[in-house]
């Protein structure tokens, strides 16, 4: 489920995510990685990680 709801995130919010919370990158690295701000790729992983709570919500009725 947790795939499921992270392959549904927009590419870059999705990348952002992936590579700070599941490959350990800093947020430093992360935004070096994508071409991206630290602010920006910020925004992005609390974006993603919303987007996947709610997603994970949505599939077990709320039992996250």
């Amino acid at each position: 489920m947790l795939w499921k709801a992270i392959e549904g995130l927009p590419e870059k919010v999705r990348m952002a995510v992936i590579l700070r919370d599941v490959e350990g990158f800093t947020t430093a690295e992360t935004a070096r990685i994508l071409g991206s701000s630290e602010v920006t790729v910020r925004s992005q992983i609390c974006r993603g990680r919303l987007k996947v709570r709610e997603s994970l919500d949505n599939m077990t009725g709320g039992r996250t």
